[in-house]
């Protein structure tokens, strides 16, 4: 993120067009638009693999859930995408000063297309109608028993809306972050030039890389499974890097949560274990 916001002044200075400075030139386009994609696939991937473990939890999908298989083949499909974006950059020179930037003559306008459905519509439309599903199943599901318990019934209804409501958001929060990026690259698709000032380029371009910084504190603070993990994590880093005899008395809680149930053999878990 910090390359791209210093390089939408077009200003390179790692060397002449013959030299380092096109490689390098095209480099940053093939790594930057690389990046967006894998971030924006494994986005995609997470929405799957909650569908999987909602609707078949009894099948044999290990393959798919497996982070040394499915993160390779992320970044082979990235690289593979984005193959085209290194010759539409050149590197040239103006007022004594080089210059990164499109070359108009190759850039066409199929390619902006292209991102814009790679990138954003076709991933929202995948997570919004899995992530729509989920939530419908969810909310349609009844668990064996709850239905004398008033009191467990209460409890499992809470848990489905704050569930449903943290799909929404991570839906929301992905299509907002992601749509003034891309309606600033369709505008200059379409008119080789962009009506957006400076500073609102560079809210669009911080916008959605915050996208993947977002996410995780999403999780945490919507998600109470989530926070818990995140807080033990925390207090045991912290933990690490105090004296010996003082450890015992930090790790032992005053008041110790009781141990979570094991899931039911038809109640849906996700990639994690916990459960939906």
């Amino acid at each position: 993120m910090p390359i791209t916001i210093s390089f939408l002044n077009r200003v390179w200075i790692t060397g002449s067009a013959k030299g380092a400075g096109d490689v390098t030139c095209k480099f940053f386009y093939y790594a930057a638009f690389t990046a967006i994609t894998a971030s924006i696939l494994s986005l995609t991937v997470i929405a799957i693999d909650r569908y999987c473990a909602v609707f078949y939890p009894l099948s044999n999908i290990r393959w798919f859930r497996k982070a040394k298989i499915i993160s390779p083949v992320i970044w082979i499909l990235s690289l593979a995408l984005m193959s085209a974006s290194p010759a539409m950059t050149t590197l040239g020179e103006h007022n004594s000063t080089y210059v990164c930037t499109y070359d108009y003559d190759v850039v066409t306008e199929k390619f902006w297309v292209f991102f814009f459905l790679v990138n954003y519509l076709l991933p929202l439309i995948v997570i919004s109608v899995l992530y729509g599903a989920i939530a419908r199943k969810l909310w349609s599901h009844e668990v064996p028993g709850n239905n004398e318990a008033g009191r467990n019934q209460q409890q499992e209804q809470q848990r489905k809306r704050e569930l449903v409501r943290m799909l929404v958001i991570i839906v929301a929060v992905f299509a907002l972050c992601w749509l003034p990026t891309n309606v600033y690259q369709l505008e200059m698709a379409a008119k080789g030039y962009s009506s957006f000032s400076y500073p609102v380029m560079y809210f669009c371009f911080w916008l959605s890389h915050s996208n993947s910084a977002i996410n995780p504190w999403l999780y945490i603070g919507l998600n109470r499974k989530f926070h818990v993990v995140a807080c033990t994590c925390v207090r045991r880093n912290g933990n690490e890097g105090q004296p010996q005899q003082n450890r015992r008395e930090v790790n032992v809680p005053r008041n110790p949560m009781p141990a979570p149930k094991p899931p039911r053999a038809n109640e849906p878990t996700d990639s994690f274990g916990n459960r939906l």
